[in-house]
């Protein structure tokens, strides 16, 4: 993987949780979503509450959210669509309320999502749907405790090819010929040194965790990956490993890794992101804030980011959920796809957790 700079071409304690509270943790009633279309091409996204008690939702990352994210699975014809927006990695930890909606029981909220603008429409009959969860906290506080299930109607719709066509893209997914060798950008000597510690701490975090989901104790696995299935922790396995490959190297692999943000989407609350579709990543400036390295339980680190960030570009996972509680709380399906169960889990068995 490569680390780019400006001065250089090519650089580069939870507590154990038992089954009960994370079950208590993963509500699917009182929250619904329902999709219908807006224009040929948006589709509008209803969020409401339909239970009881007042919802305090963590919109970032979600169908909510106004950045440039994947918010909708697409298909044709059963395959998915490439999505060609970003995967936002957001910060967890002294939220503000402007990354909440709150809804009162019976209100709803809102969204719009103009479908070739983030995914790879070339005309024809597609369909729409999505199976996710949004975090919440208590109505009081900005601490994420967990999960709401959802599974929207599927909504089928064509979208003539021209129409597509004048739709412009989100972000850019242009890479000049040079860059899939060496991207050069702005990059301070202490950001530059950072980030190769950074990746060098995520190959050792994922040697180590590679080795735990192989051999290591059921219980942790089954702590964050809600499973002891062979099978799964043979394949969380050889992903560590190849997040491990990736990071031995910070001047050849199959991702690029930007100390700015080349696409001018960073926000205050924003850590980094991945653009899958080219294999770029790229740090915020609350990255160059973080400790280097977790050296206790559920801290977010550079380098727990990084491999946050790897498993998105090689894995392909996505980001169901941000945080310890959040994260655990997903079912077992989930949390195989979800980024931070990685990245958590390769920290606790870094720190003993």
């Amino acid at each position: 993987m490569l680390v780019q700079s400006i001065l250089s071409a090519l650089v580069a304690a939870p507590l154990l949780a038992s089954a009960l509270p994370h079950q208590s943790n993963r509500r699917n009633e009182g929250l619904s979503v329902e999709l219908s279309q807006a224009s040929e091409t948006k589709v509008k996204a209803t969020v409401s509450n339909t239970g009881a008690e007042t919802l305090h939702l963590f919109t970032s990352g979600t169908i909510l959210d106004n950045a440039p994210v994947q918010q909708l699975d697409v298909t044709q014809n059963g395959v998915n669509v490439e999505y060609l927006g970003l995967i936002i990695d957001y910060a967890v930890e002294d939220l503000d309320e402007d990354s909440f909606v709150t809804l009162a029981p019976g209100e709803s909220a809102e969204a719009l999502v103009n479908i070739p603008a983030l995914y790879a429409i070339n005309g024809g009959d597609y369909s729409v749907s999505l199976n996710c969860e949004i975090s919440f906290a208590g109505v009081e506080t900005t601490q994420l405790e967990g999960v709401y299930e959802f599974q929207t109607n599927t909504l089928d719709f064509s979208i003539d090819e021209s129409v597509a066509a004048a739709v412009p893209k989100a972000v850019s997914i242009d890479v000049n010929p040079l860059e899939k060798r060496t991207r050069l950008v702005s990059c301070s000597g202490s950001q530059l040194t950072a980030l190769t510690n950074a990746v060098t701490a995520t190959n050792r975090l994922s040697t180590a965790a590679a080795n735990a989901a192989s051999s290591g104790s059921s219980t942790k696995f089954n702590e964050y990956f809600r499973t002891t299935s062979t099978t799964t922790r043979s394949n969380v396995a050889a992903r560590f490993r190849s997040f491990a490959a990736e990071a031995s190297s910070t001047t050849s692999g199959s991702s690029t890794y930007s100390c700015v943000d080349f696409l001018g989407v960073c926000t205050s609350n924003t850590i980094a992101y991945a653009q899958p579709a080219t294999g770029r990543m790229a740090s915020c400036p609350i990255f160059w804030q973080l400790r280097a390295v977790s050296t206790g339980c559920n801290q977010q680190s550079q380098a727990s980011t990084v491999l946050h960030e790897f498993t998105h570009i090689l894995a392909g996972t996505v980001d169901y959920a941000y945080g310890y509680a959040a994260s655990t709380a997903l079912t077992a399906a989930r949390a195989y796809a979800n980024a931070d169960n990685y990245a958590l889990y390769a920290d606790a068995i870094a720190n003993g957790c």
